[in-house]
């Protein structure tokens, strides 16, 4: 289910494993279809393909852009240089151009400051993630960020536990995280982008890697000096939810659970997508205030 599959194959000496997330179940899915033909070939293929360098290129070029949420670019297409410029780029190599900071100047003074959270029950740990290891946040309280030339940590306090995770840009890194005694792995990725109000976003997700889960966050900046952190997750509940609800339609005992479904969506949604907002420093409780 939601991306994690096996299949089995014995008559092609063959075993395959997709670990991937997705909202839909096998069967449904274009997974399914794409296993099923490549199985079809396999299994009509009179011997084994020759070499196929350039085949072999386009896979490697795939593998090395797969990005959660994203389509993967076009391959470049190669460029044919005349000879005296094959000979003078062999000669003089030419130096590589420096790449920008992922991280913008303009950002930079809010990456800086400390934000405290208002009360909420939001967190790092998906939802569906949550149910079934049956451990639930108390709320997140601090967000904050240590920054390098071109590296960033997110510093995120949840239960009164503060968090250092890193946040990588072109690839993920690998973070244990540790919520009440459960270790997951997570591997972290983030970019810099704009929302419509031309506010500037941090997006990170965290994949949980031993699932098929994802936490994502958006750091939302605004011109008041404020942070709006909105919360969302991949796959969320209210997929496994509309499975649930067409599997109980032919058993009376789950109709009630489904009287109201619109308002069941609403309440699931809130759940898996809060949205929380900084408290500005005239509200913060005054030194030895509780």
């Amino acid at each position: 289910m939601f991306g994690q599959y096996v299949v089995v194959a014995p008559d092609l000496d063959l075993v395959l494993a997709v670990n991937a997330g997705a909202g839909n179940l096998f069967t449904r899915s274009r997974s399914y279809t794409a296993v099923r033909e490549f199985l079809k070939a396999v299994a009509r293929a009179p011997a084994p393909l020759p070499a196929d360098p350039s085949a072999d290129a386009r896979l490697a070029f795939t593998a090395a852009h797969l990005r959660f949420g994203e389509a993967v670019p076009e391959p470049p297409v190669p460029v044919r240089h005349p000879w005296y410029a094959r000979v003078r780029n062999a000669l003089f190599p030419p130096a590589a151009p420096s790449a920008p900071s992922p991280i913008p100047d303009s950002v930079r003074p809010a990456l800086a400051q400390t934000y405290r959270l208002e009360e909420n029950r939001a967190g790092l740990l998906p939802a569906i993630l949550g149910c079934m290891e049956d451990w639930y946040t108390k709320g997140s309280e601090k967000a904050a960020f240590r920054v390098g030339d071109n590296t960033l940590s997110l510093l995120w306090t949840e239960g009164g536990v503060e968090y250092c995770i890193p946040v990588g840009f072109e690839n993920a890194l690998e973070y244990e995280l540790d919520l009440g005694g459960n270790r997951f792995a997570v591997g972290v990725t983030g970019r810099f982008t704009a929302n419509e109000d031309d506010e500037p976003v941090l997006k990170v997700t965290l994949c949980f890697l031993e699932s098929s889960s994802s936490r994502l966050l958006k750091f939302v900046f605004r011109p008041d000096g404020g942070l709006t952190v909105k919360f969302d997750e991949a796959p969320g509940l209210l997929v496994a939810m509309r499975s649930l609800q067409g599997t109980m339609k032919s058993q009376s005992q789950g109709l009630d659970l489904f009287k109201d479904i619109d308002y069941l969506h609403y309440l699931i949604h809130r759940v898996c997508s809060p949205v929380v907002h900084s408290v500005p420093p005239e509200e913060l409780p005054a030194p030895g205030q509780a």
